[in-house]
């Protein structure tokens, strides 16, 4: 039988310093994952589509679409493997968090501590470098004085899932808009001037982009729907706890990103709102 923490014992493991490195490390693993995609974002959409609207003024020599087709390949094949790998791992680093926090040993909950002193030490060094509080504080905010153990467990992953949602779906719905309107504007813009557009060689290429990162916001919008299918259960119980948390780790090992720019923004409002239970 495992014995969950209490929330009291939540509390003040969370403010270990321990506790603080592996937040610390998948942060850090999270923002490099970030910056691969949008060193990827930028590679084979933005380069592509300056070439497009080029190709609509003046001809482009052969050899520089070619160069420019080999880049975008070569980007395409590396980038995503490389986010989803620190992506995968992050997720391992937070479940190992979650783990020592509510006292329970999770699947997954895997680490390397190479990995994770490494990536740690550039956290705090970027916020150094930043004169940026690293917001490791009062992880897990919900009132957990006095909580006992299961319950304490369940409101941390309430407020875990809550958080998840809203953040998911402010990013999901702000990203499919800006699709529909970019290929509405790109496609009038096209129409306007009588172009072919099979003679744009990147044209295609940027829809399918475009269509692979609207599948993977569906993909994520379906893993948070199991997430909160599985809360409907009495989460107090060590089995049910599992279960989410098991549906909280298909969520974060998931290729799907949300930005830094969306979560700083509103930050301050998901925690209020998700502190409360």
């Amino acid at each position: 039988m495992v014995a969950l923490n209490s929330g009291d014992e939540i509390k003040r493991t969370q403010e270990l310093e321990e506790s603080k490195q592996l937040l610390a490390a998948q942060r850090e693993m999270y923002s490099t994952a970030k910056r691969l995609d949008c060193a990827n974002a930028f590679v084979c959409f933005a380069v592509p589509l300056c070439v497009t609207l080029a190709q609509l003024a003046f001809p482009i020599p052969p050899g520089a679409l070619i160069a420019v087709w080999l880049l975008t390949m070569a980007a395409g094949l590396v980038f995503p493997g490389l986010s989803a790998g620190l992506v995968k791992n992050a997720a391992q680093v937070q479940q190992a968090f979650d783990s020592k926090v509510f006292g329970v040993p999770f699947e997954n909950a895997h680490l390397c501590r190479r990995d994770v002193d490494r990536y740690a030490d550039r956290y705090y060094a970027r916020c150094e470098r930043k004169d940026m509080d690293p917001g490791l504080d009062g992880w897990y905010s919900a009132d957990l004085s006095g909580i006992e153990a299961g319950e304490a467990v369940a409101r941390c992953q309430r407020q875990n899932a809550e958080w998840t949602r809203r953040l998911l779906w402010r990013s999901v719905g702000g990203e499919v808009v800006a699709a529909v309107a970019f290929g509405a504007l790109l496609g009038s813009l096209v129409a306007y001037l009588s172009v072919d557009p099979l003679s744009l060689t990147f044209l295609l290429s940027i829809a399918e982009w475009i269509i692979q990162r609207v599948a993977r916001c569906l993909s994520a919008l379906q893993k948070v729907g199991s997430l909160s299918a599985s809360m409907s259960f009495d989460l107090s119980s060590g089995e049910n706890i599992e279960r989410v948390q098991n549906a909280i780790y298909e969520y974060r090992s998931s290729s799907y990103i949300t930005s830094d720019f969306m979560y700083r923004l509103f930050k301050g409002a998901d925690d209020m709102a998700t502190s409360r239970d």
